[in-house]
């Protein structure tokens, strides 16, 4: 049986009999572990017909037999389509034909049970829900949100396949004429493709050239108007259409878009459909013009906020307001269109930037008009500004000091302690004054902050202050412009180190921190910063026997089920998503990092290990480490993920772990490297 992925692969082949994986993935714009994967099942298709297989050589090379036409196997074979597959088709009838969706259509058409539709509805009813969205059932399935947040899902959902409407339909394989049929119908009488040269005519007579994300997101925008007008439905953009915009200059255009429709467009709607235009190009002279006074109080306004929660001189960083100018006239433009970014950006960040993302949330919920960002993209690319100006400014901001101080031990360590506790500094030594003449590291060195009398020349700025410090010594050092430490910094810090207590009386501690430290509004980090957080020691196995990769699929996905981490329906996934999608979670001789591809059957994060004295193929890949990640979300696991990698990196856990003896052994080296690597970042 053929997916839709091995088809594209067999009409590839039909005409290149000489070719090679990396040809294949490159032409069809596949992954190579996935090509390799189905060449592996067209070739046992072949065997078992009788036919000559295709012949693999060395470096990638396949010679496809020439006496044979592959078009006789596609023929002979059914099209089977993949649980991804099914549950995309679900979601598009879902939004474009929501009358039509019924269980025992699905069952036929798909060739499966009921159960099986069933199960695909709650895996895409769990997607939904990562959208504030709802599957409901009253007398028709239908998406239950709020109207803004289904529109935009709506939309996001829409511009994937826009380019079906794009080809003729014999380059399309069976799922892709389905996709392009549900929407058809859903459309009624509204024919896409005189959309698409509508939009096409509109460009060229403007002289735009747009992006192809433009180009998907406001084709996708038309046809959920359209839909509106074709089933007399209110759109729910129209209460938030905004007067201002110069719709003489589309009047023409307008019309000829009301008579491919067959109807009239109603004003509100013919704003709507101007705007989306507007957002498709930056640098469009017919849109609204942007309060630059807003925009710049608004940055402002941030940046003040930003520096004095963080003790970091934001409002010295002239690139950093720059920047922030130029994008926020465009994030403007965004909210006020209800225009939603999704290309995952969160997932970029490192778990210190995560940090300053979760900062940024708290920082513009005071700031009027920022505060109705609800988009993680939006805010991932604000909190990006800062990490750079962070960046451009740490090697200023840590200030090299030479301490002078010949008052005994304990004075001289009060008074660093003193001041790296405080301020943001790094002390290259402690002397004595007679020693100041035969110091020569003075390329190392800021400044001088010393508690003597100094009477022989010194090449850097001196600071006289008091063997204990006073008021008076604090005010020196401030007028130097020395930073002072991040009273926030220091709470995530604790946060960490109090993973030892349970979650009721680590929070108790905190509030008690937070209330001492004036943060009573701080926002709690998250819980997970490290590979242990949801690795935990009861979740490791030690074993020395033969496995098959489903055998321990099933092994490693059992421990979580045991500890109810997760119920069989994520296991299926997970064998699911390697036969779909081949095995590009397996690193050859390190270790497996096993996963779904949707949350469905997560109850919440965690993660097993298990340590196999015996490797286990995955293919030809063996390894002796399997781990098995479960996630309630799309990024609450990231830390562990990147302490999992760094640590991997970073020391020799993967041999270590290979010659313990028992569990306990295991997962106290786990510790052990994992504390290593942290250490070193």
């Amino acid at each position: 049986m053929l997916t839709a992925r091995m088809i594209k692969i067999i009409g590839y082949l039909e005409n290149n009999h000489v070719t090679s994986y990396k040809d294949i993935a490159t032409s069809l714009d596949l992954g190579e572990r996935l090509v390799r994967y189905d060449i592996v099942r067209i070739n046992e298709l072949l065997s078992e017909r009788h036919y000559d297989q295709i012949e693999k050589q060395s470096k990638g090379k396949l010679i496809v037999p020439k006496d044979f036409n592959l078009l006789e196997l596609e023929d002979d074979s059914e099209f089977v389509y993949s649980q991804k597959e099914r549950i995309d088709l679900l979601c598009l009838l879902l939004i474009m034909n929501p009358t039509e969706f019924k269980l025992n259509r699905f069952s036929d058409h798909f060739q499966v049970s009921r159960s099986t539709i069933k199960n695909d509805l709650n895996i895409l009813n769990t997607n939904f829900r990562e959208h504030r969205l709802e599957i409901v059932y009253k007398n028709a399935f239908f998406i239950d949100g709020t109207p803004i947040d289904v529109l935009e899902f709506s939309i996001d959902q829409l511009k994937q396949y826009i380019y079906v409407f794009q080809k003729i339909d014999t380059e399309l394989n069976l799922f892709e004429l389905n996709a392009k049929s549900i929407i058809c119908e859903g459309l009624g009488k509204v024919n896409p493709k005189h959309i698409i040269q509508w939009f096409n005519e509109l460009l060229e007579s403007m002289n735009y050239t747009i992006t192809d994300e433009s180009y998907q997101w406001f084709v996708a925008n038309i046809f959920i108007v359209l839909w509106h007008v074709e089933h007399n439905r209110e759109h729910p953009m129209e209460v938030n259409a905004i007067n201002g915009f110069d719709l003489s200059v589309f009047e023409e255009p307008l019309k000829d878009l009301e008579l491919i429709v067959g109807k009239n467009i109603s004003p509100k709607l013919r704003k709507i459909i101007v705007r989306a235009f507007n957002y498709t190009h930056k640098y469009n002279h017919y849109r609204r013009a942007i309060n630059i006074d807003q925009v710049e109080k608004i940055v402002r306004h941030l940046i003040r906020d930003m520096a004095l929660q963080t003790q970091i001189p934001f409002d010295n960083d002239s690139i950093l307001f720059e920047g922030l100018m130029n994008h926020m006239e465009y994030l403007l433009v965004r909210l006020e269109g209800n225009v939603s970014m999704s290309d995952g950006s969160l997932s970029l960040l490192s778990t210190k930037e995560l940090e300053i993302y979760e900062l940024v949330c708290r920082v513009i919920k005071n700031i009027d008009i920022l505060n109705t960002i609800q988009n993680e993209d939006e805010i991932t690319y604000l909190t990006i500004h800062f990490i750079a100006s962070i960046k451009r400014t740490q090697q200023t901001m840590i200030k090299r000091v030479l301490l002078v101080c010949g008052f005994g031990y304990g004075t001289t360590m009060l008074m660093k302690e003193s001041l790296i506790t405080q301020y943001q500094i790094q002390v290259v030594d402690i002397i004595p004054v007679y020693k100041l003449d035969t110091f020569m590291r003075w390329d190392e060195v800021d400044m001088v902050i010393s508690a003597s009398r100094i009477d022989t020349f010194v090449p850097k700025k001196v600071i006289l202050v008091n063997p204990i410090f006073k008021e008076e010594d604090y005010n020196k050092i401030d007028k130097l412009g020395i930073p002072k430490k991040s009273i926030l910094k220091n709470y995530y810090t604790i946060n960490k180190n109090l993973d030892f207590l349970n979650d009721t009386d680590r929070l108790k501690v905190l509030q008690v921190i937070q209330s001492g430290l004036g943060l009573h509004e701080t926002a709690q980090p998250t819980k997970i910063n490290k590979l242990s957080d949801i690795l935990t020691r009861n979740m490791v196995s030690l074993v020395e026997q033969d496995m098959e990769w489903e055998e321990a699929v099933h092994e490693s996905a059992k421990i979580l089920i045991d500890n109810n981490y997760i119920s069989t329906i994520y296991e299926m996934n997970i064998i699911e998503t390697m036969k779909n999608m081949g095995f590009y979670a397996i690193t050859d001789d390190m270790f497996s990092l096993l996963h779904g591809d949707h949350t469905a059957g997560v109850n919440r994060t965690g993660m097993s290990l298990i340590v196999n004295k015996k490797k286990v193929f995955f293919d030809d890949k063996g390894v002796n480490l399997i781990f098995c990640l479960a996630s309630i979300d799309k990024r609450e696991h990231i830390p562990a993920v990147i302490s999992l990698i760094r640590m991997v990196k970073q020391t020799d856990f993967i041999n270590k772990a290979k010659m313990c003896d028992n569990t306990d052994e295991l997962y106290d080296l786990l510790l052990e490297c994992e504390y290593i690597a942290d250490q070193n970042n």
